[in-house]
């Protein structure tokens, strides 16, 4: 894929996005984690412990693209494979933190149990959200992903 944008990062430099990867980062889903910390409360003993789960997924996923290319070096695989696996670590690690709370960890002492978390109305369901995401990801929707998408609870 074509590169679509360069992100600096203060850790690991310039880490270049392509057209999938940006369509997820610029995503509602995934810019809500500009607010969640990764470090939860930690900012209020040490004022520099500011990073978010955003910059943190981004920085995850340059991680995981250099451990991907260390061990696909070590392998045989066609060309089209390495490209499609890359493609796939890259995009499941940039969204591995999309369902966090806020604070991080920090506030899962004080969350409600997942079933009286139950709420009526257009509330996050996974599958949806899976649907949604795998659209922006390659523009087509099957018919099993249509539906999904249509429901609301």
């Amino acid at each position: 894929m074509r590169i679509a944008m360069r992100i600096r990062d203060p850790i690991h430099g310039t880490i270049p996005v392509d057209e999938r990867e940006k369509a997820i980062i610029d995503s509602p889903f995934f810019q809500r984690l500009r607010n969640v910390r990764q470090l939860g409360f930690g900012d209020l003993a040490f004022p520099g412990a500011t990073h978010t789960r955003h910059a943190h997924s981004i920085g995850a996923m340059y991680v995981a693209s250099r451990l991907f290319d260390s061990v696909a070096a070590r392998v045989e695989l066609p060309q089209d494979v390495y490209i499609r696996f890359r493609s796939a670590v890259r995009a499941a690690v940039l969204s591995h933190d999309l369902g966090h709370m806020p604070f991080s960890h920090a506030s899962e002492k004080i969350a409600p149990a997942r079933a009286a978390a139950a709420i009526a109305g257009n509330v996050f369901h996974p599958l949806r959200e899976f649907a949604q995401m795998r659209f922006v990801m390659t523009g087509k929707r099957s018919a099993e992903q249509s539906r999904i998408m249509r429901r609301r609870s």
